[in-house]
């Protein structure tokens, strides 16, 4: 009997012992795991911030996901000068691919993109390259100088792109190579397409202050006309469409 009673009270004291070992390894294993995060987490935000002057570069990331990002795609707003762009980047260890959209007056859309690698070379010097256009100008790399290095620096265009099958850029500069698959679901378009789309909304007081430069240049050629000026071809155009919109308006 009071071997039984050992036996049991061995058993149990085992099992206590066990389960303060799984506790504690799961404590080790998810301090070690938060410790891992955190590195990999430093690790990212560094790369946001390689070759660039700008702090807002962003991952791309799945809705999914949450805070995890899906891909090494970066983007941000470039709203400098002129421009406000939805750029996204990808950086390597020896060059970067920045790309972004952009639309043309008829509606389409352009796929714009320039790929930099860091290079040992003077600032403004040119390179030809044995890569060349489809009218057989040679591709130039540019030297420019940059804060953390220079860079050689080249780029290409595509027009009225098809958003669902997205071009491949592949050239090899003579030695300074780019494989870049911009259809790949790596590149996640999307958030730039409806970037577009917001750009080329108008608010009313902005739709306002075109039409009124609209009469007033409407009226100054109209002045010309009646002063017996030549007009020229564009002002003669612009005559014609104001006189056919004021015709379908009365119509109504």
């Amino acid at each position: 009997m009071k071997a039984l009673v050992r036996l049991i009270k061995w058993l149990i004291i085992s099992a206590v012992a066990l389960v303060v070992l799984a506790v504690a390894g799961y404590f080790s294993y998810s301090l070690y795991s938060d410790a891992q995060a955190k590195e990999a987490d430093a690790q990212a935000n560094k790369a946001l911030t390689e070759r660039t002057n700008h702090s807002d570069w962003q991952w791309q990331k799945d809705k999914g996901l949450g805070k995890r990002r899906s891909s090494d795609v970066q983007w941000r707003i470039d709203d400098d000068g002129d421009y406000n762009d939805y750029r996204m980047r990808r950086v390597y260890d020896d060059h970067e691919v920045v790309a972004y959209l952009s639309k043309t007056e008829d509606g389409e859309i352009e796929l714009t993109a320039s790929a930099f690698w860091p290079a040992d070379c003077e600032e403004a010097a040119s390179i030809e390259t044995s890569v060349t256009y489809s009218d057989g100008t040679p591709f130039k790399l540019w030297c420019l100088e940059r804060d953390w290095g220079n860079e050689l620096a080249t780029g290409v265009a595509w027009d009225d792109v098809d958003l669902d099958d997205l071009p491949r850029w592949s050239d090899n500069f003579d030695g300074f190579r780019v494989n870049e698959n911009f259809d790949d679901r790596t590149w996640d378009f999307q958030p730039a397409v409806r970037h577009l789309t917001l750009q080329s909304a108008k608010s009313p007081k902005t739709l306002a202050e075109e039409e009124l430069a609209l009469e007033e240049e409407l009226a100054l050629i109209r002045e010309k006309l009646a002063e017996g000026e030549e007009l020229t071809l564009e002002e003669k155009i612009a005559l014609i469409e104001a006189e056919l919109a004021e015709g379908e308006e009365a119509e109504q």
